[in-house]
């Protein structure tokens, strides 16, 4: 569990708290490690297309710094929020 990503330890995190006879029972399967690296993988493309999918839609301009960084977050938070809901919460 040490190599697992952002998403991953969401995932980790969210079947402790909120299922945890899910997380038992990964856990003595000896699969919790492979379930959490296979949410972190599926979450992780989903927020790349989410994030690319909204950078299209809303360039960025080439002279304005602060714009470039504004968007990015903008689109990484939309990403985390779509993939918390659809993948990391369920």
């Amino acid at each position: 569990l040490d190599g697992l990503g952002k998403y991953g330890r969401l995932r980790l995190n969210f079947l402790c708290e909120q299922k945890p006879q899910m997380y038992r029972e990964l856990l003595l399967t000896g699969k919790l490690a492979e379930h959490c690296a296979t949410v972190e993988r599926a979450a992780f493309e989903m927020s790349e297309k989410i994030r690319a999918g909204f950078l299209n839609k809303n360039p960025m301009p080439e002279d304005d710094t602060m714009e470039r960084i504004h968007l990015s977050t903008q689109a990484q938070m939309i990403a985390d929020e779509i993939v918390t809901s659809q993948i990391i919460c369920i």
